[in-house]
This record gives structure tokens, sequence and C-alpha cells, in this order.
């Protein structure tokens, strides 16, 4: 027969009741310590402890009977204890495991990232590889990388000036747009910086060379006429000397006035022209191994002779004349060149590319050792090295016994050396050509 409920759900019958209460609360216990074995060792705990009491409330007047219910009691007790230690035991052992599996996502994360930055860095090295293979198959030469090199950074700079400037008038300069770096002087203005420029290399020269006087009107122009000419011919620039290397070799023509002039290391006879130009050279002795690049040939067989079959040091210039200058652009050793003019008997030289460190830097074949290292040769020890290198090569340049001994044999033929004045300040340097110090020397034997 069915027990009889009231309207909130409660029973009559107290039994029933305590009964429902005590499912519930198991229910509840249970569903919290589904999941959680420290609360579920917590919950036989408990049970233990709660029969352990009923077990001594029964029979207080029973020892034997309590004794009994106290030992079942503790060994309950124990028992819970134990399945509680095993339960947190295996919680650690599955919270252990749970780490150390997450410890191997990471390195296998870690592993990837560490395989995508091989592969990044395999790919950069096969680019830089290919862009090696270009530039060997197709690149061109040293001078004309470097010419591209120059207008992609004058470019770059000129639109990042723009950009940064902004256009307009900035006082006496107006700001506009460009696509290509270089530089214009009015017609008026070059010829009056010009003519400045020679009158500095005038003053220059005759101050080393103990002259006195100054150039007439009419070597002024000549010299001028000479820079306009030279334009024409495409003779200044790369691969041939700048219009003050122009300016300066005219001026010093017409001061030295040279009977004789020689040339070793033509190549499109920049230089050569300067001194074609001169009415006091009577003989010229042009020397090259190649002169099909030459921009332009002395017609007057009687007066030019072009050698190309043999060195500086080969040729029998007959009797040197008192008035007689040789100018080396040949990238051979300053020393030998000294020693082999002054055997000869030239006594004024004229030295291209006998560079300091920077200089030396920036070519791939200077005359060295060059002209600081034989002035300056009591400052160099044997083992002493210089390096350099360009994208291709790497060039080195050591100090020997044999070589100590070369630099003060040419330093004792020295009486002085004159470096060309810079004149830039007078005649625009070319964008895409280095300004370095120290091109050109002029050397006077004793």
């Amino acid at each position: 027969m069915a027990n009889d409920t009231t309207d909130d759900g409660s029973s009559d019958d107290p039994k029933s009741d305590r009964k429902a209460r005590r499912a519930a609360r198991k229910s509840a216990a249970s569903g919290a310590t589904a999941r959680d074995p420290a609360a579920r060792a917590a919950t036989r705990e408990r049970r233990a402890a709660k029969r352990a009491e009923r077990a001594e409330g029964k029979g207080e007047g029973e020892g034997a009977a309590t004794g009994k219910g106290q030992r079942r009691g503790r060994r309950a007790a124990t028992a819970g204890s134990a399945e509680a230690g095993t339960d947190a035991e295996a919680g650690a052992k599955r919270g252990a495991g749970a780490r150390a599996a997450k410890r191997e996502r990471r390195s296998a994360a870690a592993g990837e990232g560490t395989s995508a930055e091989a592969a990044t860095d395999e790919r950069r090295a096969r680019r830089s590889a290919v862009r090696a293979e270009r530039r060997a198959a197709g690149g061109g030469s040293e001078g004309a990388r470097r010419d591209r090199r120059a207008v992609r950074a004058a470019r770059g700079s000129a639109a990042t000036g723009n950009a940064a400037m902004g256009e307009g008038k900035r006082g006496y300069l107006e700001v506009g747009k460009a696509s290509q770096a270089g530089i214009e002087v009015s017609d008026g203005l070059y010829a009056r910086f010009a003519t400045l420029a020679i009158e500095v290399a005038t003053d220059h020269f005759l101050r080393h060379l103990d002259g006195k006087g100054t150039l007439g009107a009419t070597t002024k122009a000549t010299i001028l006429d000479g820079l306009a000419a030279g334009r024409e011919l495409g003779l200044f620039g790369r691969g041939g000397i700048r219009e003050h290397d122009f300016v300066n070799l005219s001026v010093l023509a017409a001061l030295v006035k040279p009977e004789l002039y020689v040339e070793s290391g033509v190549f499109r006879g920049s230089s050569l022209f300067a001194f074609h130009r001169s009415k006091d050279v009577r003989r010229i002795v042009a020397i090259d191994p190649d002169l099909s690049a030459l921009k332009f040939r002395d017609e007057d067989g009687e007066r030019t002779r072009y050698v190309t079959d043999q060195d500086f040091s080969q040729i029998d210039f007959g009797a040197v004349p008192s008035r007689a200058l040789v100018y080396f652009d040949d990238h051979v050793s300053t020393t030998k060149r000294i020693m082999e003019a002054a055997d000869k008997g030239f006594g004024t030289l004229v030295f291209d590319d006998s560079f300091g460190l920077t200089g030396m830097a920036r070519q791939q074949m200077p005359s060295t050792p060059t002209l600081p290292f034989i002035l300056h040769h009591d400052r160099l020890e044997v083992g002493d090295v210089v390096a350099w290198s360009t994208e291709r090569r790497r060039f080195e340049f050591k100090v020997t016994d044999e070589l100590m001994d070369e630099l003060s044999t040419a330093r004792e033929r020295i009486d002085r050396v004159v470096p060309f004045p810079n004149l830039f300040d007078y005649m625009a340097n070319p964008y895409d050509l280095p300004i370095v110090g120290g091109e050109k020397a002029l050397v006077l034997l004793k």
C-alpha cells in the first residue's frame, strides 16, 4: 500500500522521510565527488566514522560487542584512508601525465617553429645564390655595378629629400621634384668659377715649384676651351680624369712647359689631351697595351708616338731633355716607376692612384707600394699587412724585408712631393664618382 503524501511532497511516515533525505544527501554527495578523488576519500572517512559511532553506541554495556564494533570502525576508517590515499595518488599521476603531455605539445610546437626558421634561412640562401649567379653571368664589371648602385642611391636620396623637405621656397632655395641626381651650373658661373680654379691651381704649383708670376689671359682661355672640347669628346668621367684634374694638368703643362711628355696608361686619353693642347710640348710618347678605348688621336705622327708592345721600362727615350714630364697611371708599383724614371733621366713625375689607406681600399689595383708608404717607410715594420676587398676579390699588401729596402731606395731619390690642389669648391664633381683625396701628386726627383 502506497504511503500518503502531503501537498509539498513530504510523507506522513517519518521513517520514509528520513530515507528520502538520506537518499537525497547521498545523491548530492555522489554528484559532488564524482570527479574529485579527495572529496570521495573524505566521504568514505565520514561514513567510516559514523559506523564506528553507531557500533559504539549500541553496546556501552556489551563490552565484547562494543570492542568488536570499535575494531570494525577502525578497520573501516583505515580502509577509507587507504582508498583516499590511492585516489589521491592516482589523481596526482593523472595530473603529472597531463603536464607531461602539455610539455610534449609545447616541444612539438617549438620544433615546428625551428623547422620553419630553418626553411626561411634556406630560402634566403637560395635567393642569395641566384643573385650571385646573375651577377657573375651578366652583372657587368665592378665599375658598372658601382654606377648602378650610385644611381639608385642618388635617386633614393633625392626622393627622400623631396619628401622630407616638401616643395616650395626655402629662403633663397627653391625645392621641387627631381627624377635623377646631378648638378647644373649656368654657363656664366661655370666659366667664372673655372677661371678661379685655374688661378688657385696656378698659385698652388708656383708656391711649391719655387716659381713666380701667373698665367696670362690667353693661357686661361686655352684651358677653358680645352674643357669644352673635352666634354664634347666625352673624356671626363669614369674611366678618365675629371674636369678639375684637367685644369690641374693643364696648369702644370703651362708652368713646366715640358718638351717631352710621356704617359704610361693612356686608356681614353683624357689626361693625354691636356698636354696635347700645350704648344710647348714638342714630343709625346703614349704607352698602353690596348688603345681601343682612345677617344682621340693626334694626327701629327711626328709629334706623338703610340706604343702598345713595350713597357715604360723597355723604351729607349734617348737623351731626355731637362724639361720633361712623365705621367704614370698604369697601376704599377710606385717605387719601381720612381727608380726606372730616375735611371732614364726624368726628374718630374706625376702619379695617379698612389693613395694612402683610404684610397687603396677603394681601388682594385692601386700602384702599391704607394707614395704615403714610401714617404713614411720609417713607420712600417716587417709583417705589417693592409687588406681590402671588393664584392668579388680580396687584396692583401704585406711588408717584407725586400720591400723595406725598395722603399728606402725610392725615398732617397725623391726631393719633394706636391699633392694636386683640391678644386671641388669651383669644379663640380659628378654624383656617380667618389671623392677621394690624394688621387694625384707631382713628384720631383733629386
